[in-house]
């Protein structure tokens, strides 16, 4: 049985479909690669504050907890600094700290309880942060 070639037009998308797939994997390679550097930066403090003038203020969030409700508020400040407390059943203690944004990165010391925590962060609009770190996401709306 003499086997079929197939149709050159077949046999393009298929090629095309191969090279859009190693451009994508390319991309995300050196989107990684950029996520890593970036991350190091932040971590030695010498990269600019891209960011942090949009982040300053007072932000809410609400966190289901094991123990029930807590409300949680953070406040960014001009200078880097950053104050944090809680609300509700088994909620997290007070905190003082300083916090870093650069290029979607996210870097926060909290010294008196010698806690670290970093991730990624978006702002879809002026009133909204998204956060991802150690505990997972967390979205915060602006107070003020």
């Amino acid at each position: 049985m003499a086997r079929e070639r197939p149709h050159p037009v077949m046999l393009a998308a298929a090629l095309a479909g191969v090279a859009t797939l190693f451009v994508a994997v390319a991309q995300l390679w050196v989107a990684a690669d950029q996520g890593r550097r970036g991350s190091d930066e932040a971590l030695r403090g010498d990269a600019p504050e891209i960011g942090l003038s949009a982040a300053v203020g007072t932000w809410r969030t609400e966190v289901e907890s094991p123990w029930g409700p807590q409300v949680w508020i953070q406040e960014f400040r001009e200078n880097g600094t950053t104050s944090f407390r809680a609300t509700g059943p088994g909620a997290p203690p007070d905190q003082e700290g300083t916090i870093r944004f650069t290029d979607g990165r996210w870097i926060a010391r909290s010294p008196a309880i010698d806690y670290t925590d970093r991730g990624t962060y978006l702002m879809p609009d002026a009133n909204t942060l998204v956060m991802w770190g150690e505990g997972g996401r967390a979205e915060w709306t602006r107070e003020r």
